[in-house]
């Protein structure tokens, strides 16, 4: 379609417009004759030096053809120059290539809505339209603005039709004229594409983009379509690139994303030039590479924690997104990167205290930034957790080593430390969802029955049906959570802590016969375990483990010289018997669960319930023959 004008069959034959069917055939029985010998004519009263015609035997067949048909000569007439109506001073300027003095008279002249008027301006139109693909000074612009002005006019089409239809010797049809008027657009759309791609230059297709706003066939085939084909290559190449299949991103699939997001960048910019950037079905294609560039950014982000390139993906994406719905989220995702990059660098430092198992310095640094964080609620909220995360591991510890010191019967130092356990807990115990009043109840009952000991041989017995019951609570309300490991540890520090001050006393006393026959199993220990501390980075919630604690029986001393029975005193090694299997099966589990011997250790489990169950009753037994 480049060549709209060059095969013009007016311009091939070297005829004027209004030539009659006589003329034509002569012109092209001439032409044939002498193209037949080689030999190439030239038409110095016909010819113009910019609008060179293609004259081969092949050309003027076609050419005679095309003027034998209605509404092929009505075409060809249409996009020719009106040399009949016009004067023929102007052709001869153009001969000599004066081409603006002619397109400004003919410009001046196309100002007037009349007959002559209306030839001038269409005289410019295909002026301007042959001249601007010679590299002229003329923009593409200069001839499509008049040509839109003419297709948009029906005082044009009129004076148009009744001018042709004055020298119309083949009877052109009413339905010729609007077939070309539906026509003439796409003509010229196919015209510009064409110069377009010939000449490398994508002016010639933005503009008419802008001034008709419509796309011609050969926009759509020979332009868009190859670069909507390698948007579509790229994206899918994308959204199936695995970026996290190993730890880091290899150098293969970084130099694989870096050329696809050269690749659809160029296509874009591509479509800017061509003026259909902004076209539904362009819009269509930039979503479709901005969804895979956004795959590949969280990807980045969630597995391999590389914020700076997954933000810089973002920024691409977003700045190519082709829907306010598309670019909404991906703004959102941006945000939610710029809120995860700063709180990094508080939780980072966090998480390495924690994995060096380093509970009250990371316990100190996340109440400082709590305090510098009030606003950010979702860092909070990770505090939080965190803050319940220590307090368990430390109170877990403590206890562990006051239970240590209680069973050295060094009561003192266990009622010390162990009543700061509980002190240390209660501080914290606003940062959990365990209820201040359900506690307070139950330390009070604590410190109730643990009164009675010596006095209420029931007393060890309720204590012990008060753990059971609390424990069961915590399991029920706190399942997988910190709490109910926390709750467990401190109801079991406030019972030692008590029996720690009891002891001595009723030993000073000797008022007591036995004091207990009772055993506390600490159901949950706290264990944080390297699979958890590896996740931390990635702000994941830590899982607790059951961990066996150790079973503890305090008697009251047996009196030899009381004379006890000899029932009583096979009663006694009965229960010094099972408690031995007790403390050896206690012995057993712990040294299971420091080897990280998990089935070893829940293997035990049922044999250790049995034991604490038959020496709780031996126990009583015992007590009940005293």
């Amino acid at each position: 379609m480049a060549d709209l004008f060059s095969k013009n069959a007016f311009n091939v034959l070297g005829l004027d417009s209004s030539a009659t069917q006589k003329d034509i055939n002569k012109r092209a029985k001439e032409l044939t004759n002498l193209l037949k010998i080689d030999e190439v004519p030239e038409y110095d009263d016909a010819d113009l030096p910019f609008a060179k015609p293609v004259r081969t035997e092949s050309s003027v067949k076609v050419a005679l053809q095309n003027l034998a048909s209605p509404n092929k000569r009505l075409t060809d007439y249409f996009f020719w120059f009106d040399r009949a109506n016009a004067v023929d001073a102007d052709f001869a300027k153009l001969n000599d290539e004066d081409i603006a003095s002619v397109a400004s008279k003919w410009l001046e002249a196309g100002g007037s809505e009349t007959a002559k008027g209306f030839i001038a301006k269409r005289n410019l139109a295909v002026l301007l339209s042959i001249v601007a693909a010679n590299g002229s000074r003329f923009s593409p612009s200069r001839g499509l603005i008049v040509w839109q002005s003419l297709i948009d006019s029906d005082k044009f089409w009129s004076s148009f039709t009744k001018i042709y239809q004055l020298s119309d010797e083949v009877g052109t049809s009413d339905d010729a004229f609007a077939d070309l008027k539906d026509r003439v657009v796409g003509i010229l759309a196919d015209y510009y594409a064409d110069l377009s791609k010939e000449k490398g230059d994508s002016s010639y297709v933005s503009e008419f983009q802008r001034i008709f706003k419509v796309k011609g066939a050969k926009v759509e085939k020979d332009l868009l379509a190859p670069i909507y084909e390698t948007i579509n290559d790229a994206s899918a190449k994308l959204k199936s690139l695995k970026i996290s299949d190993e730890k880091i991103i290899s150098k293969e699939k970084m130099a694989q994303l870096k050329g696809l997001v050269v690749t659809l960048r160029r296509s874009f910019e591509k479509l800017k030039d061509l003026g259909y950037y902004n076209d539904s079905q362009s819009k269509t294609m930039r979503d479709k590479a901005a969804e895979g560039m956004r795959g590949v950014a969280l990807d980045l982000y969630n597995n391999l924690n590389d914020a700076g390139k997954s933000g810089s993906i973002l920024k691409i994406a977003l700045e190519i997104s082709g829907t306010p719905a598309l670019r909404s989220r991906l703004e959102d995702d941006l945000n939610d990167l710029r809120k995860m990059v700063s709180q990094d660098k508080v939780v980072q430092p966090i998480n390495e205290l924690l994995e060096a198992e380093d509970y009250e310095g990371a316990l100190e640094l996340i109440t400082q930034e709590q305090g510098r964080n009030k606003s950010n609620g979702d860092l909070q909220s990770f505090l939080a957790q965190r803050v319940v995360w220590c307090v368990t591991a430390i109170a877990v510890a403590q206890f562990k080593r006051g239970k240590e010191l209680y069973d050295k019967n060094k009561f003192g130092e266990a009622k010390d430390l162990l009543a700061s356990t509980v002190e240390f807990v209660l501080s914290y115990l606003s940062d959990t969802n365990i209820s201040q009043e359900y506690v307070d109840n139950v330390l009070a009952e604590i410190s109730r029955l643990t009164a009675l000991l010596g006095k209420d041989q029931k007393s060890g017995e309720a204590v012990d049906n008060l753990r059971n019951s609390v424990v069961q609570q915590a399991e029920k309300h706190f399942k997988d959570q910190f709490e109910g490991t926390l709750l467990t540890i401190l109801i079991d520090s406030a019972i030692y802590a008590s029996l720690a001050e009891k002891v001595p006393e009723l030993k000073r006393k000797k008022n007591v016969k036995s004091l207990i026959t009772w055993a506390i199993i600490i159901i949950v220990i706290i264990a944080i375990s390297a699979s958890n501390s590896g996740n931390s980075s990635n702000n994941s919630s830590s899982s607790t483990s059951g961990s066996a604690g150790s079973t503890d029986s305090s008697t009251g001393s047996s009196d030899d010289s009381s004379g006890a029975s000899a029932a009583y005193n096979s009663c006694v090694d009965q229960y010094n018997s099972l408690k031995s299997q007790l403390d050896s099966i206690n012995s057993e589990m712990d040294s299971d669960q420091t080897a990280g011997d998990t089935d070893a250790y829940n293997a035990l489990v049922p044999q250790q319930n049995s034991l604490v169950q038959q020496v709780n009753s031996q126990a009583t037994q015992c007590n009940g023959l005293r």
